[in-house]
């Protein structure tokens, strides 16, 4: 069988186009399902990289499901951040029945060591990133029911948690006298988040308790890392 390829190794374009495989052009229905598959998914992206203003809350509506479908639900945030004015951190003071408090703090990664750091990364996105801040409200009643199912006790059950948010203002940076973080200031301004009145179906029924302690003991361990 003869090759059609020229001897001397270097066909022209004519005879190239020989070799190429011949397609019809895109139909015209074809070309408008495309162009509108691609206008719908660039109007979505850019609707929800708007910051939260109120054209974006009009939107959001449509537009939250064509992201859900389409996977473009990246936050703008991401690639231009706000800088954080404050530093702070999350405390919880669970009130017991008889008067008596516990103060709890969530976990601070500054003060962990690198093994722990390792370990609990994740919980610095949900004790730094999300608790405090606006949004993530719904979470806070089955963190506040955690906090009181681990310190029950028969004789004096807790009563209320009160979430407390620490704060202070970042230092402005001052090439001449740089603040490192072991020597910024104290979180000394206090802002009551959450409060939760705790029932008696929060707490784990002796029946339960032989089966969830191991369990219930090791997410304390976690959550009391400092």
């Amino acid at each position: 069988m003869m090759s059609k390829i020229p001897d001397d190794n270097s066909p022209s374009v004519e005879k190239e186009f020989d070799f190429a495989v011949e397609k019809e052009p895109p139909s015209n229905f074809w070309k408008l399902v495309v162009s509108a598959f691609m206008f719908i998914y660039v109007a979505s992206v850019v609707v929800w990289c708007f910051d939260d203003i109120p054209f974006k809350k009009e939107m959001s509506p449509i537009s939250h499901w064509i992201n859900i479908a389409d996977g473009g639900v990246q936050h703008w945030s991401l690639f231009s951040p706000d800088v954080r004015y404050v530093i702070y951190h999350e405390t919880a003071l669970v009130s017991y029945k008889d008067g008596t408090m516990k103060l709890y703090e969530f976990p601070r990664m500054q003060k962990l060591s690198n093994w722990e750091k390792f370990k609990h990364e994740k919980l610095r996105k949900l004790f730094s990133d999300n608790i405090p801040w606006p949004g993530y409200e719904s979470f806070l009643p089955n963190i506040a029911q955690f906090l009181a199912a681990s310190n029950q006790d028969p004789k004096n059950q807790p009563a209320m948690v009160t979430m407390i948010f620490n704060s202070t203002q970042n230092p402005k940076p001052d090439p001449d006298h740089w603040n490192y973080r072991d020597n910024l200031p104290f979180h000394n301004e206090k802002f009551v988040t959450f409060l939760y009145s705790v029932r008696e179906n929060d707490f784990i029924n002796d029946a339960q308790n032989s089966k969830s302690d191991t369990h219930r003991q090791s997410n304390l361990r976690v959550l009391d890392a400092r």
